[in-house]
């Protein structure tokens, strides 16, 4: 029930974040910042985010997953060949179009 909170909270801000994968019953998304106002990366930008978090017990394969806000383009960002998630870990996304700071970043915010 948490986690159906949680997507909730997404949905009444206006933003439908969806992922979509094979294994996507365990992976879900645990958190989101929207306005960050605290996280700071490369020199002072304050971009959204959102976690990921694994709950499986089995690592998995994130390549070619989608991540998006629209659900008429549901291929805004795809993750690269060789991104995983292992069992009990979770995966920041920035929420920004900065691809020069390190970490993946989803290009819509």
């Amino acid at each position: 029930m948490g986690t159906w909170k949680r997507f909730r909270g997404v949905l009444s801000c206006g933003a439908l974040i969806a992922i979509v994968g094979l294994r996507a019953q365990s992976v879900v998304i645990n958190e989101f910042m929207a306005e960050n106002e605290s996280a700071v990366i490369n020199g002072g930008d304050n971009p959204d985010w959102l976690e990921l978090r694994n709950t499986g017990s089995a690592t998995v394969d994130l390549s070619g997953w989608r991540l998006s806000d629209d659900p008429l383009d549901p291929g805004r960002f795809v993750f690269p060949s060789g991104t995983s998630l292992k069992a009990s870990g979770d995966l920041v996304v920035w929420c920004d179009d900065d691809n020069a700071a390190p970490g993946l970043h989803s290009g819509f915010s």
